[in-house]
């Protein structure tokens, strides 16, 4: 019996269904039942945690309701991203690390954008400071405090553009 998701290669996270493990499986849920929404055929307008009926149907009656729901799926699509990163064999470079303490800056900082880049520009630093194994250490615990973070759509993201 396969022990490794099929989506991010966890060995650590239990498989819950159709080979995906128990984070996995619910974002890969989410984007097919989003992908099936069809605002003329209410029947696939079903509710997802995140995305309650009066949303929906407030989404369903927007002119730009494909991209909207292609901007739910990339959020989703992001996450699981996340996920195949942390087991990922892959280099993490100075800019990865740069990327992911900018992050966590935007998390921190109440909203004030002055302190959203504090790490500009550490990219270098880090590249010659740290060997891969030390920055793919760093980046992957920094990675599994945002993973264990509740998830939730980021609405200014869907909207934006509009």
């Amino acid at each position: 019996m396969e022990r490794k998701c099929s989506s991010c290669a966890s060995e650590i996270w239990y498989i819950k269904a159709k080979g995906l493990c128990y984070k996995c499986y619910p974002l890969v849920q989410k984007i097919e039942a989003v992908r099936k929404w069809d605002k003329n055929n209410a029947s696939t307008m079903v509710p997802i945690s995140g995305i309650n009926e009066q949303t929906l149907t407030y989404i369903a009656k927007l002119k730009e309701f494909e991209e909207v729901k292609k901007r739910i799926i990339q959020q989703y699509e992001q996450r699981l991203s996340s996920y195949k990163k942390l087991f990922s064999d892959e280099v993490v470079d100075g800019l990865d690390l740069e990327y992911m303490f900018r992050k966590f800056s935007v998390l921190l900082a109440n909203g004030n954008k002055d302190r959203w880049h504090l790490f500009h520009g550490y990219a270098n630093n880090f590249s010659h400071e740290f060997d891969n194994d030390q920055r793919k250490f760093i980046y992957n615990q920094l990675l599994t405090i945002l993973i264990n973070r509740r998830f939730k759509l980021n609405w200014t993201r869907i909207y934006q553009d509009r």
